[in-house]
């Protein structure tokens, strides 16, 4: 029997998928918070996320995330410490959260 998968991302250390009631689970390397799930806490399973469900693309690297959102804006977490996320000042202390960027 197959299903359909409506979205994967895959990004460098994580991957996400879109659930069937539109959130997103995400799973790999979240030592910076990528996974976006408002912990630091990296997941070999799938687990909800943060990220809004209106987001259509997910990128990103070892250790920050970005998701373009439906409406055209965009949201960033993970490491900040080149200031990566765009948003406020470059900081040692990760993003947990998605933050739409301004």
């Amino acid at each position: 029997m197959c299903r359909t998968l409506g979205s994967v991302f895959v990004t460098g250390f994580s991957s996400f998928a879109r659930a069937a009631d539109g959130s997103f689970r995400a799973w790999g390397s979240n030592v910076s918070g990528q996974l976006g799930d408002g912990t630091g806490t990296t997941r070999a399973t799938a687990s909800p996320t943060m990220v809004p469900a209106s987001a259509e693309e997910i990128v990103g690297s070892t250790s920050h995330t970005c998701a373009r959102l439906g409406d055209g804006t965009v949201a960033c977490w993970g490491s900040n410490n080149l200031g990566q996320v765009g948003v406020g000042p470059v900081s040692t202390t990760a993003r947990l959260v998605p933050a739409i960027l301004p």
